[in-house]
C-alpha cells in the first residue's frame, strides 16, 4: 500500500497546529493553524492544511511506518452491510468530522453573490466548476456553529422543531433538490470559519473487511457528475429569505463515465444493468446509492456490488445470505424501519407516537469505470420508478392470512397468490404456484414450498398429517393448486403481473394504532368482566388493532383467549369475526392484537342493524307487560321454535369441512348468526342459541350461550337463563323437534340419555363455570 504524500496534516497530538508528514513519519516540523483562507487555487502545502480535529480524535502514525490510520468522527459514520453487497451510509449531520488525514484538501472560499433562477424558487451563485477533487470550500461562522445548528438529531428535536445542521447546509445532486448527498462540516473552535466537505469514502468496506475503491482519495468531489451545495444562512447565520445555491463540479478524471442503462428481468423480478465499453478500462464497479431521511439522520446510502469485467451485471445475486428464498434484491430496499405488512401484522403505533418516517428515494444505479489506479466519475442511471415494485421478501402476514386450517392437504386451503413486499415497502400479489419438486414428504409431513410468479421468492408451509390418512398424491396436488392459483390470478404477457395490495407505507403507519379505549357501539356489549366487554365492543366496532395491554397484563387477567372467545360467544351483534386469523404482538411492554373478518364492513353493519332491529320487534310483540323471567323464557322459546327451522345442509357442509373435503366455507355462514333466524329463518344449533340470548337479554332477562358435546351427536350450543336467582338451562334447537319443550328451564342433570352433555371451557372464563351451574 502506498503512502500519504508528504504535506502538512493536522497535528495528531494538537489540534491548534499543523504537523509535517514527510511521506513516510511524523516530523518534529509544526506550524499554527491557519485561521482564515480564501484562496481558491491550490495553495503552497505549508498553507494549505486539511481541516483539523480535536486531538482525541486525531490519527497517529502506526509504528511499522505505514500511513496514519483515520480514526472515529464526533459523529460517526453509519456503516450498513447488505446481503451479496458492500455498503456504506454517509451520514449528513456531521459537524465536527475526523477528516482523513492522508488526503490534504484544497482550500477556496464559497462564494456570496447569488442572483434569481427562473423556474426555482431559490438564488443561485456562479458556479465552481473543474474543481480540484480535493477542494474543500470555507465560509464564515463567528458564532458556536454546533450550538447553533446540531449535528445530533433526536426524536426530541424533530418534536420540538429545533435547528439542525441540514437548517444550514445541505448537499444534493440535482438542480431539483431532490437526490440528496452527504455533507461534512467543521470548525475548529466556536467563531473560526467553517470547513465544507462531501462525505464521501473512496472505497466502500463490507463483511469480511473486503472493500471496493471507487475514488482516489477519500472526502473528495467527484464520484457523482455534479453536485449542489444550499446554504440557508448567511454569514452570521441568521436564516436567508432565499436558499442559495452553488452549483460544483471537479475536474473530469482519466476515464470516462459509462453510459448506464437498466431493465427488470421477467422471469426473476431482478434488474440487468448493461453499459457500453470505456476505452482504458479493465473493470467496473456497479455501486448504486439513494437518499434516507430517518427520524435522526439525512444522509445518502451507497452499495457496492462488487467489480466486474463484463459490460452488464443483474442483481439475481443479491439474495439473503441465510434464507436466500426469501429475500432477494437486498441492498435496494428503499424504506426504513417496517414494512406494510409488517406493521400489518404487528400493529405497534400508539396514537401518540411519532409519525413513522418512510423518506426514501432517488434512488440511482451507478458504474465506475477503473484501470486499477484512475476512476472515472459514477456512470449514473435513476431508477427509484424502475425498482419500486420489484420484489424483496415474503410478505409473511399476509400469506399467513391466506392459509386455512385442515386436517389434510387441501390446495383451496392454501394462499391463491402469492403476497410480497416491494422494495418501497408495499405489499404486493403475484401468480402463485407450486414447482414440481415444491412438496417434500416427510413420515407424518408434507413441507409445501409456495413459489412468486416472476420473482425468485418461495414461502414454505409444513402441514402435519394423522397417521394412515387419505391423501391425494404430491402430484395430484401440485396439478391442482396451480390450476386454482392460476384461474384466480390471471397471467399477463410479458412480466408477470404484480398487484398491490397495501396503501403506501405512510398510509398504513397512520393506520397502525392500536385502540386503547372502549369502542363506542350502538348496541349492547355483553361479558362476564371488563375485558371481555371491551373486546367484545371493538369486535362489534370492526376493530382490527387493539391494544390489550391494560386488561391482558392486569393480575389476575384471564387468558387472552379465553377473553376473545367469550366476547364471540356471548355477543349476538359481533358479525363476521374470524377466529382463525387473529394475531398477537408485542412492542416493549404493549401488548397488541390484530383481529381479522370475513365479511366487509358495508355487510356487517347491514347485518348488525337487521338484528338489532327484529330483536326489538320480537320482544316487543312477545312479551308482555307483566310477564316474569320464566314466562318470556317459555314465550321467545316457543317463537323461536315456531319461526326457525334446523339447516341441515349447513350441518353436511360443517361434517364435510371437519372430514377435510373442499366445500365452499362462506355458503352457511349465516346459520351460526342471528340473522340466519330473521332473514333466512334457518340456522343450526349455535344460531338458535345466539338469537335465544339476544332476544332474551333484550327482554332483560340475564342468559348466556354454552357449548360443549352432546355425547350421543358431537358439538353443541344450548342457553342458560337467570330465573328468580337460579341458572337453569334452555335447549331451544331440541326443543324445536318431537320432544317439544323437554329441554326448557332444566337442570344440568335433567339431561340425560340421548341428551346427556359436557360443557367445555371455551363459552366463559374459566373460573367462573362453576357459578353458572344449575340447581
Amino acid at each position: 500500500m502506498s503512502t500519504p504524500e508528504a504535506n502538512w496534516y493536522p497535528d495528531p497530538s494538537n489540534a491548534t497546529q499543523l504537523r509535517w508528514w514527510d511521506g513516510q513519519s511524523w516530523t518534529s516540523h509544526v506550524q499554527p493553524m491557519p485561521v482564515e483562507q480564501t484562496s481558491a487555487a491550490p495553495a503552497p502545502a505549508a498553507q494549505a492544511p486539511a481541516a483539523p480535529a480535536p486531538a482525541a480524535q486525531a490519527a497517529a502514525a502506526p509504528a511499522d511506518g505505514t500511513a496514519p490510520a483515520k480514526k472515529k468522527s464526533r459523529t460517526p459514520l453509519l456503516i450498513g452491510l447488505g446481503v451479496g453487497a458492500v455498503v456504506i451510509a454517509l451520514v449528513v449531520s456531521l459537524t465536527v468530522v475526523a477528516i482523513n488525514w492522508l488526503s490534504p484538501m484544497i482550500p477556496g472560499s464559497l462564494p456570496t453573490t447569488a442572483s434569481a433562477v427562473s423556474g426555482h424558487d431559490y438564488l443561485m451563485t456562479e458556479p465552481m466548476l473543474d474543481r480540484d477533487p480535493q477542494s474543500k470550500f470555507s465560509f464564515p461562522a463567528p458564532y458556536d456553529f454546533e450550538a447553533r445548528y446540531p449535528s445530533s438529531i433526536t426524536p426530541e428535536t424533530r418534536r420540538n422543531g429545533d435547528a439542525t445542521q441540514e437548517d444550514a447546509f445541505e448537499l444534493f445532486l440535482d438542480p431539483s433538490l431532490t437526490a440528496r448527498s452527504s455533507l461534512s462540516i467543521y470548525q475548529s473552535k466556536p467563531g473560526a470559519e467553517l470547513w465544507i466537505t462531501p462525505s464521501e469514502s473512496n472505497s466502500l468496506t463490507g463483511a469480511g473487511s473486503t472493500s471496493t475503491r471507487v475514488a482516489p482519495r477519500d472526502w473528495s468531489w467527484g464520484l457523482e457528475p455534479e453536485y449542489y451545495l444550499v446554504r440557508h444562512v448567511d454569514e452570521n447565520g441568521d436564516k436567508l429569505d432565499k436558499s442559495v445555491v452553488t452549483r460544483i463540479t471537479s475536474r473530469a478524471p482519466e476515464l470516462a463515465s459509462p453510459h448506464v442503462r437498466a431493465e427488470p428481468i421477467a422471469d426473476t423480478g431482478a434488474v440487468k444493468l448493461s453499459w457500453d465499453a470505456v476505452p482504458g478500462a479493465t473493470g467496473y464497479v456497479v455501486i448504486s446509492s439513494h437518499s434516507v431521511v430517518t427520524d435522526d439522520s439525512k444522509y445518502r446510502f451507497y452499495s457496492a456490488y462488487g467489480t466486474v469485467k463484463e459490460t452488464s451485471w443483474s442483481s439475481e445475486g443479491d439474495l439473503d445470505q441465510f434464507d436466500p428464498s426469501t429475500r432477494q434484491n437486498v441492498s435496494m430496499v428503499l424504506f426504513n424501519g417496517q414494512s406494510a405488512d409488517q406493521l400489518m401484522a404487528q400493529g405497534t403505533k400508539d396514537a401518540d407516537e411519532e409519525a413513522f418516517k418512510y423518506e426514501t428515494g432517488d434512488f440511482r444505479w451507478g458504474v465506475v469505470a477503473t484501470d486499477g489506479t484512475h476512476y472515472s466519475r459514477a456512470g449514473s442511471l435513476a431508477a427509484t420508478g424502475l425498482i419500486d415494485a420489484l420484489p424483496y421478501e415474503v410478505a409473511r402476514y399476509t400469506m399467513d392470512l391466506g392459509v386455512f386450517s385442515g386436517s389434510a392437504p387441501d390446495p383451496a386451503a392454501l394462499p391463491q397468490q402469492f403476497a410480497f413486499t416491494g422494495l418501497d415497502g408495499r405489499t404486493r400479489a403475484t401468480r402463485a404456484y407450486i414447482a414440481d419438486d415444491g412438496i417434500t414428504v416427510e413420515n407424518d409431513s408434507w413441507e409445501v414450498q409456495i413459489s412468486g410468479a416472476g420473482t425468485l421468492l418461495k414461502a414454505p408451509l409444513t402441514w402435519l398429517l394423522p397417521r394412515g390418512q387419505q391423501v391425494m398424491s404430491p402430484q395430484e396436488f401440485i396439478a391442482a393448486y396451480n390450476a386454482g392459483a392460476e384461474k384466480a390470478f390471471q397471467p399477463t404477457t410479458g412480466m408477470e403481473s404484480f398487484v398491490v395490495l397495501s396503501g403506501t407505507l405512510e398510509e398504513v403507519a397512520a393506520d397502525a394504532v392500536a385502540a386503547a379505549e372502549p369502542a363506542k357501539v350502538d348496541y349492547p356489549v355483553y361479558g362476564s368482566d371488563d375485558f371481555v366487554k371491551f373486546l367484545a365492543g371493538h369486535f362489534i366496532a370492526g376493530s382490527e388493532l387493539i391494544d390489550v395491554t391494560k386488561y391482558a397484563e392486569a393480575p389476575g387477567a384471564q387468558a387472552l383467549w379465553d377473553a376473545i372467545q367469550e366476547a364471540n360467544y356471548q355477543n349476538p351483534y359481533v358479525v363476521g369475526l374470524d377466529l382463525g386469523k387473529f394475531r398477537e404482538s408485542y412492542s416493549g411492554d404493549r401488548r397488541v392484537i390484530r383481529a381479522a373478518y370475513d365479511i366487509d364492513k358495508g355487510e356487517r353493519m347491514r347485518l348488525q342493524k337487521l338484528t338489532a332491529d327484529h330483536v326489538a320487534s320480537v320482544v316487543k310483540q312477545v312479551v308482555k307487560p307483566g310477564m316474569t323471567a320464566r314466562d318470556t323464557a317459555v314465550a321467545l322459546n316457543d317463537w323461536l321454535a315456531a319461526n326457525t327451522a334446523y339447516d341441515y345442509g349447513a350441518l353436511a357442509m360443517r361434517d364435510a369441512v371437519d372430514r377435510g373435503e373442499q366445500v365452499a366455507h362462506d355458503k352457511y355462514s349465516y346459520a351460526w348468526r342471528p340473522d340466519g333466524v330473521f332473514e333466512h329463518g334457518t340456522v343450526v344449533c349455535g344460531g338458535y342459541a345466539i338469537t335465544y340470548a339476544a332476544l332474551m337479554n333484550q327482554a332483560g332477562v340475564e342468559t348466556v350461550v354454552v357449548t360443549g358435546d352432546v355425547l350421543s351427536g358431537g358439538r353443541h350450543a344450548w342457553n342458560k337463563v337467570k330465573v328468580d336467582g337460579a341458572w337453569l338451562s334452555v335447549d331451544t334447537t331440541w326443543n324445536d323437534g318431537p320432544a317439544g319443550n323437554r329441554y326448557l328451564l332444566i337442570k344440568d342433570s335433567q339431561f340425560t340419555g340421548q341428551a346427556t352433555r359436557t360443557e367445555d371451557p371455551y363459552w366463559i372464563r374459566d373460573d367462573l363455570v362453576s357459578s353458572f351451574k344449575t340447581p
